[in-house]
């Protein structure tokens, strides 16, 4: 069974998917031809207003006066746990102390990553809690194509937060799905995807121990996922996508993530 050569494509400081990192770097079957980490912090620099729609202008006010300059950019990046669980690596940490070869980007689309991308010849590239947006020329560099990890039950709670939304909409289940990329966001064959019982949750930093939670899951499956990507890349045959569109939800606001808090805190009482 010749290897799977793959890259793997997450934000620098995301703290939920060292399982998914570690079975790319470690499976036998596949080959870890580089990391590319999206340069989020400096994404909040050319897009404030995104900061001001998740945290209102008094949020935004309190962060960016802050005794710790740098929290405001830590707690305002959306797979950032740095104020919650800071003992938990970072991608790009995990990369450094593990010498694994990665480059920072600020765009995948841009010519420079493309041409990186087209360079690494790959199979196939792995995307795990990334806020950069592929476009078609990136989704085509790879071989196979692009496997996106979404942390739900697609099509069910397709965007950037579906944990959130499910547990402030109080689902009694919550969902991960292995899916080959398209232009549509959260879209594509499903290659694989699981659902579990909700965990009980205490506080709304729980948020990213479910998400750690359903990656490790995941992890679990993504040999096999791209095997099956693989196959039907050569026998020609394309699985269909889900006949339903599912529901999308964007990110939320202070309000929302407020809102939240006391849903929790009521169920707790």
């Amino acid at each position: 069974m010749s290897k799977i050569r793959i890259a793997f494509f997450t934000n620098t400081t995301c703290r939920t998917n060292a399982a998914v990192l570690d079975e790319c770097a470690k499976n036998p079957n596949l080959e870890l031809a580089r990391v590319f980490l999206y340069n989020t912090r400096a994404e909040l620099w050319r897009s404030p207003v995104k900061v001001v729609r998740q945290f209102g202008m008094k949020g935004l006010i309190e962060r960016a006066v802050p005794r710790d300059p740098m929290k405001f950019w830590r707690t305002a990046t959306t797979h950032d746990e740095a104020a919650h669980n800071p003992s938990s690596p970072t991608a790009l940490q995990i990369c450094k102390r593990n010498s694994i070869s990665h480059t920072v980007v600020r765009d995948i689309n841009s010519s420079r990553s493309l041409a990186a991308l087209r360079e690494l010849r790959l199979d196939a590239l792995v995307v795990c809690a990334c806020k950069n947006i592929l476009r078609d020329a990136a989704l085509s560099c790879p071989k196979l194509g692009v496997i996106n990890i979404h942390p739900s039950y697609l099509p069910d709670y397709r965007g950037p937060c579906p944990i959130f939304w499910a547990l402030i909409n109080g689902e009694s289940t919550l969902g991960v799905t292995i899916h080959r990329m398209t232009r549509r966001i959260d879209s594509g064959m499903v290659l694989w995807q699981t659902k579990i019982p909700t965990p009980k949750v205490t506080a709304a930093t729980d948020e990213r121990l479910i998400e750690r939670q359903l990656f490790g899951l995941a992890a679990e499956h993504l040999d096999a996922s791209l095997r099956a990507l693989a196959s039907q890349f050569q026998s020609g045959d394309q699985a269909s996508e889900p006949s339903s569109p599912g529901s999308y939800f964007g990110y939320p606001n202070s309000l929302e993530r407020d809102e939240l808090s006391r849903k929790i805190q009521n169920r707790k009482n």
